[in-house]
């Protein structure tokens, strides 16, 4: 139902039934797309759910690739989590884009006003949020919006960025910075999200966001009018010029795009144990849009060095800035909260948020969940969220992230690391299993094992290893063979790049799986794999709420490990590539040439011939011509001699004989 907009309509704008927003009867409206095939997709997907919520499953099925992942995933929605106390009140969204933010916005029960330029994305924006009242989606420009009302929260989100392309101005940031601030209230707040121009991931070579060009941030090689991203400190100070007297700074991990984790001002400031790097660390394999094979180094190893050094804020991919104009701006994000992560990506009810909080000098681990949705059953597993300390240590895969990116590593090193999991296992499990005199793959593990994985496996100087974050449980035993090639896996995905190993088989993962069993005594089939593949995929439609098949995880077995092979390679694939293109031109060339060659041989026998035929037809006529000479010389020689014969006496002597003669033809005739 359309929610009445007087102060709209009193603008001059209009509703449009057909597309369900805001605008003007005529305007220069924003270019911006991500495609017709795309956001033609988008708006039928939209249109044809019934679920349209952020944790929507019936939306999750559609993120096949990295356009529809990132207008329709939940993840989305994790950038403004840890600041949805904010959102009761009115709100403009600049840049609403397709809606996913807007979606979270409105969820979280504010007055909602969502701005975007481009026709067609404002109309998807309405679709996203036509089932909430609160929502409004105006289809304008930034540069010709006039609010009549002010705000308390305006949205940067991914905007920024383009600030020139909405205006001519000389300092086109300045000036949109100072054009919101006037449009917040006098405590209200302006929330940023903007990509770090010195992000660790495009210093380790990936392309940046918006030209796809690698280290075309870093080098500084904007240009106007175009896209521009900055640095901490440059955008603070721009910040600072438009007149927002206070800020707070977040840093979400990967990025502000998709994130799962959410650092606060207090995780860089507490005097706790707490390490806000390993947060940072564990969520660097799940950046959708970076190619591991472009990186020259480890993200999740450098994150950690990153994190030692006081860096984060310098060296996060991306910021969450909250900027207003008051001088004493009450904490935006809570002072007690260390991180914020998410776990939005399984079926909705099972999404859940973790909250590192410090409380009398000690750090406690609140989990709650985000959804009340039924659980779509199996009787084969269960959830359950727990309550925790947290657990000072250092996780089983530490040591395994450092030893793969170790050059020279080698698989008995792995297999060491894998021999202390499976010790870790019996540790935890204690007297609820009996240790075999031999230990074969089929060896069982109690099913709530599942989720003591080396990630969730906590290693003290003097203590024994403790089992952190288990939330999934199998209801019957598990294979020690299962929980290994489990293991292994979630380990390898974590890992965004290894160094060369000393033989370089290992880098295929089958071999790499293969020979890690042998050293422990096992022998690794194809139908053990396949056994393996099958219940991780049943655990894994069991999370997600969708089914998962087996098949679909049986190519990534057979493919090889990420390495620094595969940076030379791209380079190797390119530069093949572009001979191959230079030696077609040079083909196509040679094929031009010769055809050229073959058409000017051509053209010169012609031209040969055509220079025969004139000399013939010079020479026949000089021929002509000497004849007729000698044609009209005869004449005049036979017109001489007949004037001579006329003129004779005999020619006058006989004409009486000629006259008889004469009449005795006509006679007998």
């Amino acid at each position: 139902m359309l929610t009445p907009r007087p102060e709209l309509a009193s603008a001059g704008y209009v509703f449009d039934d057909a597309l369900r927003v805001w605008r003007r009867d005529s305007a220069e409206l924003f270019a911006y797309s991500d495609g017709d095939d795309v956001e033609q997709a988008l708006a039928t997907i939209l249109r044809d759910a019934s679920d349209l919520s952020v944790l929507s499953p019936e939306l999750a099925v559609h993120c096949t690739d990295w356009p529809r992942r990132y207008h329709l995933n939940a993840a989305r929605a994790n950038l403004l989590r840890p600041l949805a106390h904010r959102f009761t009140g009115d709100i403009l969204e600049i840049g609403a884009g397709c809606g996913a933010i807007t979606r979270y916005l409105g969820e979280c029960g504010g007055n909602v006003l969502a701005l975007e330029g481009s026709q067609r994305r404002a109309s998807i924006a309405a679709l996203r949020t036509r089932d909430l009242p609160n929502v409004t989606v105006l289809n304008d420009r930034f540069d010709g919006f006039k609010p009549s009302r002010a705000f308390d929260v305006v949205t940067l989100i991914g905007v920024l960025e383009y600030a020139a392309l909405f205006g001519a101005t000389d300092n086109p940031v300045h000036s949109m910075l100072e054009a919101v601030r006037g449009m917040l209230k006098p405590d209200g707040i302006l929330i940023i999200a903007i990509e770090n121009q010195l992000g660790l991931k495009y210093l380790a070579g990936a392309p940046e966001d918006h030209l796809g060009i690698r280290m075309f941030g870093v080098h500084g090689l904007y240009h106007k009018p175009g896209v521009e991203t900055f640095g901490r400190h440059d955008l603070q100070q721009r910040l600072e010029a438009a007149g927002f007297a206070s800020t707070e700074l977040g840093l979400p991990f990967p990025d502000y795009k998709l994130p799962s984790s959410v650092l606060p001002p207090a995780a860089l400031t507490s005097r706790t144990s707490f390490q806000p790097e390993v947060l940072a660390s564990q969520t660097a394999t799940r950046d959708f849009q970076v190619d591991s094979r472009v990186l020259t180094f480890a993200l999740e190893r450098a994150w950690r060095t990153v994190g030692r050094n006081n860096l984060l804020t310098d060296l996060a991919n991306s910021f969450l800035f909250v900027a207003s104009p008051a001088q004493s701006m009450p904490p935006v994000f809570r002072p007690d909260v260390l991180a914020y992560h998410y776990s939005v990506e399984r079926q909705p009810a099972f999404c859940k948020s973790t909250t590192f909080v410090e409380r009398d000098g000690e750090v406690q681990v609140l989990r709650e969940s985000l959804s009340n949705a039924a659980v779509i059953p199996d009787v084969a597993f269960r959830h359950d969220v727990l309550q925790e300390a947290l657990v000072e240590g250092v996780a089983l895969d530490e040591d395994f992230g450092r030893l793969v990116t170790t050059p020279g590593w080698a698989i008995r090193q792995v297999a060491d690391i894998s021999h202390r999991y499976i010790e870790a296992l019996f540790s935890i499990v204690g007297a609820r299993v009996q240790r075999p005199i031999m230990l074969t793959p089929d060896f069982t593990f109690p099913g709530d094992t599942l989720d003591i994985v080396p990630q969730n496996i906590v290693v003290s100087a003097d203590g024994p290893p403790h089992a952190i974050d288990r939330e999934w449980f199998a209801e019957e035993p598990l294979p020690v063979g299962y929980l290994l090639f489990r293991a292994l896996t979630l380990m390898l995905r974590s890992t965004s790049i290894c160094a060369l190993p000393k033989d370089l088989r290992w880098l295929n993962r089958r071999s790499f799986f293969a020979e890690t069993f042998a050293h422990l005594g096992f022998d690794l089939t194809q139908l053990m794999i396949q056994d393996y593949l099958q219940r991780e995929a049943r655990f894994m439609s069991f999370a997600l709420g969708r089914e998962m098949q087996a098949e679909d995880a049986q190519s990534w077995v057979d493919a090889h490990l990420p390495s620094e092979l595969d940076l030379h390679a791209q380079s190797t694939v390119g530069l093949v590539a572009r001979i191959e293109e230079l030696s077609k031109t040079a083909a196509d060339l040679r094929n031009q040439h010769n055809e050229l060659a073959v058409q000017e041989a051509r053209t010169r026998e012609a031209e040969q011939a055509a220079r025969l035929a004139v000399r013939e037809a010079l020479e026949a006529e000089q021929t002509a011509r000497l004849e007729v000479q000698q044609a009209r010389a005869a004449e005049a020689v036979v017109r001489r001699d007949l004037e001579t014969v006329l003129r004779s006496n005999v020619w006058r002597a006989t004409r009486p004989l000629r006259a008889i003669l004469s009449r005795v033809k006509r006679a007998v005739n």
